[in-house]
């Protein structure tokens, strides 16, 4: 049976946990055994190393992933030279003493490097500078106090393989420098519980909690209190727990931020397996077959967690790319927004200068229709002529602010159109073909129409259909230097369609997709045969005609060549 006993001293209470048995001397024996030591500090070494590889690897330039390494290898100096005297003889004595001293001097820096991770993995590395400073001198001063001299340890014994240590006089000030940092340790969360919120740190503290306990009770309190080292080894082997714990944290919660290959994980307990059975081998053969399978799953291990990394950075660049994506389509979606409502601002100032610009040219227009009317009594020749240039030029500005005004509120979604039942169309063609017949004969080029004696009837709003037609027919003489332009109207059953063909310049074939759907664009030909074009008159055009439910595209063959512009339109 077992059972528990609870001891206290003067100097306060202390929690021991004795196994009470029949054969306790037996049980202890075991424990204790040199064998089974051997078996522990190999599972902790190799533990230890390949974490401290893993989070090396990972991040070497990170303070935080320095100081885990630092830890590790104090670590490994504090157990390996603490075993290492129940592994030589007793003849061997002064050995032993500068191996448990060398043990003795990593401690106190093991304990440190504790504390320092902790702070640095909640960041609060810059509330507890003060402390810190405490901390390091402190344990500076410990570990050369127990490096150099004997008033830590004087002696040391090694029976049936349990060490016991002969204490020097400044022991209890040593032990009084543990206890202030072990408090520093746990000091963070004790003042900040928002730490404990986080996983991976109740992991990383849950582990260091149990090491400490179980450093007070078996490294401290049953050797230095009551003289009992037999129990010494479990302080020093619960760095396994630590680890484990660590570990843990790693995989689960990405502690240090690390991202561990789950086949690395596996590939490192197989490894250790293999290789704790190189140790436990008791003949030469089981031996040499352990070495050559650690040789082989080693070598396969190391090519598998290669190709399973390769993938997982492959992976990752994947998703570095995919976020980068996100990130340009955010970046262009907020752009886009920011443009429209510019747009939409340049829109609005458009339209509204454009309502102050017709209002005097209106003015303008209706003071020279009475000049010209003789209201304000007659003119001579020469006024009337100017005049006359004056009206027209102001019609012109009058015609051009509608164009912009009318693509302004294209752009807006506004309703520029107003259908009207029973339009003729063949009156607006011929009308057209009156308008701009002078600049044909100007040029001496050809303008005919061909269309059906008989009226075509159609729904349309007949003033902006004629802006349309003009734009397009106007556009055609304009490019035209020699041959002429033929309009076509034909009249089916459900639609009209009306073709304008040219022999004038053409028009390059990757325009002719977007001739009607950019405005102020112009090919560099069109610039140079007419500079004084606006770049509006297409693109007015294909909007008017898609407003009232029709088409409208061009064809060409290229520069030189000619051009053909073809509109289609529903019958009433």
């Amino acid at each position: 049976m077992a059972s528990f006993y609870l001891f206290g001293t003067n100097n306060g209470w202390l929690f021991l946990l004795i196994i009470k048995r029949y054969n306790k001397s037996v049980i202890i024996e075991i424990i204790t055994n040199i064998f089974l030591s051997k078996i522990l500090v190999a599972m902790i070494d190799i533990v230890a190393i390949f974490l401290a590889y893993v989070v090396y690897r990972d991040n070497h330039k990170a303070l935080l992933n320095r100081f885990y390494v630092w830890m590790t290898i104090l670590m490994l100096m504090w157990i390996n030279f603490a075993y290492l005297p129940r592994l030589i003889s007793q003849d061997y004595y002064d050995l032993g003493l500068v191996s448990l001293r060398i043990a003795w001097f990593a401690s106190p820096l093991f304990a440190a490097s504790i504390y320092l991770l902790s702070i640095y993995l909640v960041d609060r590395e810059t509330r507890f500078k003060i402390t810190t400073i405490f901390v390091v001198i402190i344990s500076v001063a410990c570990s050369l106090l127990a490096a150099f001299g004997n008033t830590i340890i004087s002696d040391y014994q090694v029976i049936n393989g349990i060490t016991t240590i002969t204490y020097g006089s400044n022991m209890l000030l040593f032990l009084g420098a543990v206890f202030f940092q072990t408090a520093m340790i746990l000091l963070p969360i004790f003042r900040d519980k928002e730490i404990l919120k986080d996983r991976k740190n109740v992991l990383f503290y849950a582990g260091v909690f149990i090491f400490l306990f179980f450093n007070s009770i078996f490294n401290i309190a049953l050797p230095i209190y009551f003289r009992d080292a037999r129990f010494y080894f479990l302080g020093d082997y619960s760095t396994l727990i630590l680890l484990i714990f660590i570990a843990v944290a790693i995989v689960r919660h990405q502690l240090f931020n690390i991202k561990v290959v789950v086949t690395e994980i596996l590939s490192f307990f197989i490894w250790a397996a293999v290789f704790l059975q190189i140790i436990t081998a008791t003949t030469l053969n089981q031996r040499l077959f352990s070495v050559g399978l650690f040789l082989y799953v080693l070598i396969f291990g190391i090519f598998l967690i290669r190709s399973v990394k390769k993938e997982i950075e492959q992976r990752e660049k994947i998703e570095a790319i995919e976020k980068e994506l996100q990130r340009a389509y955010e970046i262009e979606k907020i752009a886009h927004e920011q443009l429209s409502a510019l747009d939409g601002t340049k829109n609005q100032f458009f339209m509204a200068i454009q309502h102050h610009l017709r209002t005097p040219l209106t003015s303008m227009r209706g003071y020279s229709d009475l000049l010209l009317e003789g209201v304000y009594g007659k003119m001579p020749k020469k006024v009337r002529e100017v005049v006359e240039k004056f009206k027209i030029s102001t019609v012109s500005l009058i015609n051009m602010v509608n164009d912009f005004l009318d693509i302004t509120q294209f752009q807006l979604g506004k309703k520029v159109v107003s259908v009207k039942e029973g339009v003729n169309l063949s009156n607006i063609l011929k009308q057209i073909i009156d308008d701009i017949q002078l600049e044909a004969d100007k040029k001496n080029i050809y303008l005919k129409l061909e269309k059906p004696e008989k009226d075509c009837l159609i729904s349309a709003d007949e003033s902006k259909l004629h802006v349309a037609l003009v734009n397009i027919f106007d556009n055609c003489v304009k490019y035209t230097e020699k041959g002429g332009v033929i309009i076509k109207l034909d009249v089916g059953t459900d639609k009209i369609k009306i073709q304008v063909k040219d022999t004038g310049m053409g028009i390059p074939k990757e325009r002719l997709e977007k001739l009607f759907s950019s405005p102020f664009e112009r090919t560099e030909q069109s610039k140079k045969s007419f500079t004084t074009g606006r770049g509006i008159g297409l693109y007015l055009a294909g909007e008017i005609i898609k407003a009232h439910n029709g088409k409208i595209w061009a064809e060409s063959e290229g520069l030189g060549k000619g051009s053909a512009f073809f509109i289609e339109l529903p019958k009433n």
